[in-house]
């Protein structure tokens, strides 16, 4: 009787909610988490002027191809540190036109010398998209861009 009663209650539309809305909580923490190594990983190999290692999170083959091509991050801009504070995973998506599973949004602080050899220190922004399973940066954003 009791098995039958559990059986009834999780058949109901409100359970089967709930259970789709736990499933899409920890594929987003497994997601944010998954961001979160990759983009550590990423900003380290962009601080260190690592631009194989780096260019393989380009999704564009194009892009990747033209960043090993120069060799080098930023010209003339030599990175101090580089870290990730703050990142925003969305939703899971369905059926997007481009084939992304998720986007997110990074926050890098990055200090460093610029030509002139003054330290400048700005928090950058970054838009990742996940697609077949790992994250990528969107195609024009590599070093990311100036939050004003």
């Amino acid at each position: 009787m009791t098995l039958l009663l559990l059986a009834m209650i999780l058949a109901t539309p409100n359970a089967q909610a709930d259970r789709g809305e736990r499933a899409e909580k920890r594929q987003h923490r497994r997601a944010q988490t998954q961001l979160q190594e990759i983009a550590e990983g990423y900003w380290r190999a962009v601080r260190w002027d690592r631009v194989a290692e780096a260019a393989a999170f380009l999704g564009d083959p194009d892009e990747r191809i033209d960043w090993l091509a120069e060799g080098t991050v930023e010209g003339s801009f030599s990175y101090r540190s580089a870290s990730v504070i703050h990142l925003e995973v969305g939703p899971g998506l369905v059926d997007d036109p481009d084939g992304h599973e998720r986007r997110a949004t990074v926050l890098v602080e990055i200090e460093g010398f610029d030509s002139d050899q003054v330290l400048k220190r700005e928090v950058r922004v970054q838009h990742w998209y996940k697609q077949s399973g790992t994250w990528y940066v969107v195609e024009g954003e590599r070093v990311g861009v100036a939050r004003k």
